[in-house]
């Protein structure tokens, strides 16, 4: 154990809080089971604690409180606050917010273990807005509250890591732009990613409209030992961007979309592009696309039909004539959007706040 001066001085290197882009992608090695056609890429950095650190006990929650008003206290202030809850054995930092717009934000431990987790929310007085790139990674890492509002990134625009419990709510991402369009496969626009095998992700009343980007919308890609035992959607809107894919999911065993509303008539490729042989399920929700609503990383290791069928409840379906490997139950199709669908109105309802009210939205 280093003496706490040193400590805070490798901290203080370590740390880069500021208006950056996230990075690139970083997604790790390559497994054949379960994720078939996983990326390869440089490792990720950080070794996770075990690889079953996510369901291990760990010691009592202590939380430290960090409130910012401006885009400068993001960078040394915070820094040296992180320092100080690290020295002082702090399990959790929590940022508020005060209103305002802020340029960008990167956090991370200063120590390479995932010791410490992080809450970055408003602090209740008014909206918060984000023009730049956010990436945030550490045991446990909720963002909530926030908004996105025409962000620039050279890479990913959000990008979470956790080694235990990941928490995206009330998030809207409005009219961003990311990724570098020379990439092997693009850079996506939002990236969820487990530092340890068992970790979770909850994502609930999320916006995505109008941005673009030249990946997926949102990736949940293979990160070394990481893995995410259940990723859940619920309540989400994913309304008139320009991507690639819309889901791109591969770092998960179980992954489950309840109350979606996508409405996507300009992806160039699937709204689900599934690489892990976990199950993936899709309940109650709206989805209009001009391309498939799925596809497989199928190789010359496996086929088709060594993935499990996307299981479809009480959902309707407007696209193409379903070929997709699928079973549907209560389950409508009908024809594929115009693409020139006008999702203004969405648009709207997302920079005005608040949950998504799937009913009034769907368009008809």
């Amino acid at each position: 154990m280093l003496p706490a001066t040193m400590r805070r001085a490798r901290v203080a290197t370590m740390i880069v809080l500021a208006a950056a882009a996230c990075g690139k992608d970083g997604s790790g090695g390559v497994a054949r089971s379960p994720t078939p056609g996983a990326d390869t890429g440089p490792d990720t950095g950080a070794t996770p604690p075990t690889p079953d650190a996510a369901t291990a006990p760990g010691p009592t929650m202590t939380t430290t409180t960090f409130h910012a008003t401006s885009t400068a206290d993001l960078q040394l202030p915070l820094a040296q606050a992180l320092a100080s809850a690290e020295a002082a054995g702090a399990t959790e930092l929590r940022v508020t917010l005060a209103p305002g717009r802020y340029d960008g934000l990167t956090l991370r431990p200063g120590n390479a273990d995932g010791s410490i987790g992080f809450v970055v929310e408003p602090d209740g007085g008014g909206p918060v807005v984000f023009t730049g790139a956010v990436a945030i990674e550490g045991r446990s890492v909720a963002l909530r509250g926030v908004t996105l509002d025409g962000a620039r990134a050279p890479a990913t625009a959000l990008r979470l890591r956790a080694y235990q419990r990941l928490e995206l709510a009330q998030v809207a991402v409005i009219g961003a732009a990311a990724g570098d369009p020379r990439g092997r496969e693009g850079d996506p626009l939002i990236e969820l990613g487990a530092r340890a095998k068992g970790a979770t992700a909850t994502v609930r009343d999320l916006w995505v409209v109008d941005s673009t980007v030249s990946g997926a919308l949102l990736k949940v890609p293979v990160n070394g030992p990481g893995r995410f035992a259940e990723v859940g959607f619920d309540n989400v809107v994913f309304a008139g961007n320009r991507a690639a894919r819309g889901l791109d999911l591969a770092g998960a065993d179980a992954v489950t979309v309840t109350g979606a509303l996508v409405v996507e008539p300009r992806l160039t490729g699937p709204w689900l592009m599934i690489r892990t042989y976990g199950a993936i399920k899709l309940v109650d929700a709206v989805v209009a696309v001009r391309t498939q609503l799925v596809d497989y990383a199928v190789s010359d290791d496996d086929a088709l039909t060594d993935y499990p069928r996307l299981v479809v409840e009480r959902a309707e379906l407007r696209g193409p004539t379903a070929k997709e490997h699928l079973a549907a139950t209560a389950t409508t199709f009908t024809p594929a959007p115009p693409a020139s669908l006008d999702t203004a109105a969405i648009t709207a309802a997302a920079r005005a706040g608040g949950a998504p009210d799937r009913a009034a939205l769907t368009p008809r």
